[in-house]
């Protein structure tokens, strides 16, 4: 929902620039240069703000920035393992539907979101995980996260 709503309030500043722009070019006496010159700057500004909002980390991504692994059993680990290939190898839609086993081996019992919270720790306080988790979790850098996990669960012994 927060994506949506940093979506939709991009959109409000577009149309608000070009308001702004069509009210300003009525009411006044300006010629067509200075409505050309006008038009430029606002184009300007709308790039920015959509550029600004495109270049921000997501919330997954900064939710697995330095997580700390926490898990006890070699089960679980395996469990942590098939989670993280599951991200890299299916789609969105499939990795909705993957249910994985919970702390005492119980089969489906979380959704892959709750078993990233229940076995890795963010490093700052407030991190979540975001609205757009699926999403998010396809990104290059989240991918690229996601691979480095790995590596580290694997290297691990219990």
């Amino acid at each position: 929902m927060k994506h949506v709503d940093r979506d939709l309030g991009d959109s409000l500043k577009t149309k608000k620039y070009f308001w702004i722009f069509n009210f300003v070019t009525n009411r006044l006496d300006f010629s067509s240069f200075q409505k050309k010159i006008l038009f430029l700057i606002l184009l300007v500004l709308t790039l920015l703000t959509n550029i600004g909002c495109t270049m921000k980390e997501n919330d997954t991504e900064k939710y697995l920035k330095n997580i700390e692994l926490q898990y006890e059993t070699e089960e679980q680990k395996q469990e942590i393992i098939k989670a993280l290939n599951h991200v890299l190898s299916l789609d969105e839609k499939e990795l909705q539907k993957q249910r994985y086993k919970d702390y005492q081996g119980k089969a489906n019992s979380w959704d892959l979101s709750t078993l990233m919270y229940k076995y890795m720790v963010p490093n700052s306080s407030g991190s979540v995980i975001g609205a757009n988790f699926y999403k998010d979790l396809k990104s290059d850098k989240a991918q690229k996260m996601i691979l480095e996990i790995l590596k580290k669960l694997e290297s691990q012994e219990m």
